[in-house]
């Protein structure tokens, strides 16, 4: 029978693994690596909306991840900008407001899209900085500001546990809304890093150590 001892540290040991696990939310700014972090993702390219309101909150899906975006509190409507004939993106009616992307379906550990400016007519405009916010179920957050973002500033958020709410906002700028384009959804499939298994292994082999000295004892 396992002695109280031995079960002891190895709870210990398991208890120092599953908090290795709790860790912070990482950030990607290269769309290559972000899908390399993650295991399956969903894409909503925003290609069906038209250069036209939108009333919040919209229910959209990435895939088969299905999540809510909302905005204000200035205006709780959308709309829908445009690169050209193919591409479309998502905007907001108040320059000021803050778009935010939460209820996502599934357990959705990454987050990453395009982040700009735009403007009044939806077109490109070039902003001072843009900033992203992501939260995850441990109450871990991770902000990152992109200064002069263009078109192809990208930036992927991707945590152990389930990620709960992405927020973006433009620096108030005459002329500039916060704009998105090409939202990632994605998964991650745990698997624990190094560190964890070399706290388990080493509680596991003081474990041992307990149990030798005991029955030496005897």
């Amino acid at each position: 029978m396992m002695s109280h001892t031995f079960k002891s540290i190895a709870v210990g040991a398991l208890l120092l693994a599953a908090g290795a696990a709790n860790a912070d939310i990482k950030v990607y700014t290269d769309k290559y690596d972000y899908r390399g972090a993650v295991t399956v993702s969903g894409l909503d390219t925003f290609n069906d909306l038209k250069v036209a309101p939108y009333d919040g909150p919209l229910s959209r899906s990435a895939g088969s991840y299905k999540y809510t975006a909302t905005v204000g509190p200035g205006s709780e409507s959308f709309w829908g900008g445009s690169g050209g004939n193919v591409d479309a993106w998502l905007t907001t009616d108040n320059r000021t407001d803050t778009i935010v992307f939460t209820d996502f379906g599934g357990k959705v550990n990454g987050a990453g899209l395009f982040a700009f400016g735009s403007d009044s007519a939806g077109t490109y405009v070039a902003a001072n900085s843009i900033t992203l916010t992501a939260k995850d179920e441990f109450g871990k957050s991770a902000t990152y500001t992109i200064n002069k973002p263009t078109q192809s500033s990208f930036i992927g958020f991707v945590s152990t546990g389930k990620l709960l709410e992405l927020t973006i906002k433009l620096t108030a700028q005459v002329g500039a809304w916060p704009t998105v384009n090409d939202l990632y959804l994605s998964s991650v499939t745990a698997v624990p890093e190094p560190g964890t298994y070399a706290m388990l292994l080493a509680g596991l082999g003081i474990a041992g150590m307990a149990a030798r000295r005991r029955r030496n004892a005897q």
